[in-house]
């Protein structure tokens, strides 16, 4: 009796479950053809959410020290041993660490380290380099590479004499430094601009009997851009260095030594330029004057929303691209609409010559001078006509066409290859 009670309670839950695959195989689809798939939801990274900054703002928060972080490490390995191996070194560093603080980096400048203190000066870019902030590396140095790794030779590494193959795979093993590690010390999360310039791919003597000469092709992580002085396998003569005038150069290009740097300064002092925009035109440039011989490494992305200079106040406050013209236009032609019948602007009323009230008594001044008293503002009268505040309108609406017929010109005059300065004082005579 109790076992057919059980069978009777359990036998829809049976009968349930075992239908269900044949009922879910048996069940019409929908009309047209297999189910579609539900839509996939997916929260937007926070670097996708973060505002349109305007230039103005960006330049008042530059001025106020409240902008992203900046920071450079711009290493000179120039001497090896007791020796100066890579004479442009000293004079592109100072030119590069330069361009830099123009732009508003705090540079980290390291010159003929050794290797302790380059790993310890790498160490303290990690620590001080914020994850949203601005990353930059350039090593003007002495490179090798030894199955695929590429090396760093600091001042401590032995180079002297002719050695062997096997003697030169130790001491690079023992006294250089891997570019990984330098790559390991700027890489951060996505949305933050890293760049790592290499110069490093000089003819020696003692290097020559390595199997690949130059550089190799470095493994680098997401948002890491690189670029090297040279191309793969690759290596230049060292160049010839004239002594630098006294006093320095205000050009910071005419204090670079190589021609590598020379360019890679114009590109980083060029105004409104991102980072990866700047390595590409370094390696534009110099492909295009060897005529395609000069074939520089580049690989890599990163984030090209920041510029890679440091708005400046007026940079913020001139426009110089057409579409920032019709912006300032636009809101040119809103101020003129929105302002009120016989409201004067704050210079049209310090532009107006002071005027003595008709029936107003001068009295003497401190300095014997006749000195005017205020002039007593009286309300208008009630019930006066309102014509002439509606002629005033329309020629407000007028002027505000004219202006933005003026901005549209300017902004096809800018396109076309007008000078910012020039387009700057037509749109300032136009307000």
């Amino acid at each position: 009796m109790i076992r057919r009670r059980l069978f009777l309670a359990l036998l829809p839950w049976w009968l349930a479950a075992a239908s269900a695959p044949a009922h879910a195989a048996d069940a019409p689809g929908p009309v047209g053809g297999a189910p579609a798939a539900l839509p996939t939801l997916q929260i937007p990274a926070v670097e996708d959410l973060r505002p349109l900054v305007p230039r103005p703002v960006k330049a008042a928060s530059a001025l106020l020290g409240l902008g992203r972080q900046r920071l450079a490490l711009v290493l000179g390995l120039g001497t090896v041993g007791d020796r100066l191996v890579v004479d442009p070194a000293p004079r592109d560093v100072q030119a590069v660490a330069g361009a830099l603080r123009a732009g508003g980096f705090v540079v980290m400048l390291r010159e003929d380290v050794s290797g302790a203190e380059l790993r310890a000066a790498l160490a303290e870019l990690r620590s001080r380099l914020q994850p949203g902030g601005v990353g930059f590396v350039y090593v003007a140095a002495l490179g090798a590479q030894l199955d695929g790794v590429n090396w760093l030779l600091p001042r401590d590494m032995p180079l002297a004499g002719a050695p062997d193959a096997q003697t030169l795979a130790q001491q690079l093993r023992g006294h250089g430094v891997p570019v990984a590690e330098v790559v390991d010390a700027l890489m951060g999360p996505p949305g933050s601009p890293r760049l790592l310039v290499v110069d490093a791919a000089y003819r020696h003597p003692a290097l020559a009997v390595l199997p690949q000469p130059g550089l190799a092709e470095q493994k680098l992580p997401p948002g890491v851009m690189a670029l090297f002085g040279h191309g793969l396998n690759a290596v230049q003569e060292v160049p010839a260095v004239a002594p630098l005038p006294s006093p320095a150069p205000a050009d910071l290009r005419e204090i670079a030594a190589s021609r590598f740097a020379r360019v890679l300064v114009g590109s980083i002092t060029t105004p409104r330029i991102s980072g990866p925009q700047a390595l590409l035109s370094t390696r534009r440039v110099l492909f295009d004057a060897s005529q395609g011989q000069d074939k520089l490494w580049l690989a890599g992305e990163t984030d090209d929303s920041e510029e890679l200079a440091e708005a400046t106040l007026l940079d913020g406050l001139i426009p110089r691209t057409p579409e920032e013209y019709a912006r300032q236009g636009v809101r040119l032609v809103g101020e003129r609409l929105t302002r009120a019948s016989g409201e004067q602007t704050v210079a049209e009323v310090l532009a107006q010559p002071a005027a003595t009230p008709s029936g107003a008594e001068a009295t003497p001044g401190v300095d014997g001078k006749p000195r005017v008293p205020p002039e007593t503002v009286r309300p208008a009268a009630a019930g006066a006509p309102a014509a002439g505040g509606m002629g005033q309108a329309l020629a407000t609406a007028a002027g505000a066409v004219g202006t933005m017929a003026g901005v549209a010109a300017t902004a096809a005059t800018v396109a076309a290859g007008a000078t910012a300065a020039q387009a700057a004082t037509a749109v300032a005579g136009m307000a």
